[in-house]
């Protein structure tokens, strides 16, 4: 998908990785709420998925039939590791923190509303919803403001004030400051992974889709392993102080964001 989505951006000529990334966002968002609404309702985890799965099914067929074939998609599709190019590998950082962030908060936020702040569990998604719903902001606004500053700079700027706010409603530990923490938060992370790939395409000369499968593996792997982690420090601390690793990370990604940049691959 994502090269796909490089493809139609080196098109384009200007910045629209966040506007494709912003969907993904939305479908974060609607699924919590449909989560939510269903645990309301008392309707179980495995009737949801079977429900779910069988729109995916239907409506797949249909919305793969545009999707570019061929060359013009960059779509070599293997798994490619970063380690031959330093350059990469650093990028392969940055998305492997930014998707272990995302990972846990999308598996532990509504635990911690519910077990640490006392929200009540029907309500209790509102965690990750908000988170969600800010990321699915923050993209919407990302190409704009990429286009005006520059990826590095955009990642910079808004993972620090991202990792900073989510600290400090983890040190003030109410509902409101978490909710309010989790939305900067979202909006922190928003442009990163977009930015990344983008950078991951434009600089590799000819084989943008080896880049994009580089980066992409080791964010699938940050994303599967961020609920695991939190969990394990979770068990041997406390929940609260287990997610102090998000803010972290993210002051990382800052301090690491002068190696994207986002010039759409030619």
């Amino acid at each position: 998908m994502n090269a796909q989505a490089v493809t139609v951006e080196a098109a384009y000529g200007r910045p629209i990785m966040s506007s494709f990334h912003a969907f993904w966002s939305l479908g974060a968002f609607v699924g919590t709420g449909v989560g939510s609404l269903c645990v309301g309702l008392g309707i179980g985890l495995a009737t949801q998925l079977a429900l779910l799965g069988a729109l995916v099914i239907v409506s797949a067929p249909f919305l793969a039939r545009p999707l570019l074939r061929g060359e013009e998609a960059a779509g070599d599709h293997r798994i490619v590791l970063p380690w031959g190019n330093r350059w990469l590998l650093l990028l392969a950082g940055i998305m492997f923190a930014v998707l272990l962030c995302e990972g846990a908060a999308a598996d532990w936020a509504a635990l911690y509303f519910r077990d640490d702040l006392g929200t009540p569990a029907e309500i209790a998604g509102l965690g990750y919803a908000t988170f969600a719903l800010a990321m699915l902001l923050g993209r919407s606004m990302g190409d704009r403001w990429v286009a005006k500053y520059g990826g590095g700079r955009v990642v910079g700027v808004l993972t620090a004030v991202g990792g900073v706010a989510l600290a400090v409603a983890l040190l003030l530990n109410s509902p409101v400051a978490a909710l309010l923490g989790f939305a900067v938060y979202g909006v922190g992370l928003s442009c990163t992974v977009p930015v990344c790939f983008s950078t991951a395409a434009a600089r590799s000369g000819s084989h943008a889709g080896h880049s994009i499968a580089a980066v992409a593996t080791a964010g699938w792997t940050g994303f599967l392993l961020g609920p695991p982690l939190v969990g394990t420090l979770a068990h041997t601390t406390s929940l609260p102080l287990a997610l102090g690793v998000l803010p972290l990370l993210a002051l990382v990604i800052a301090f690491s964001a002068r190696s994207v940049r986002s010039t759409p691959a030619a």
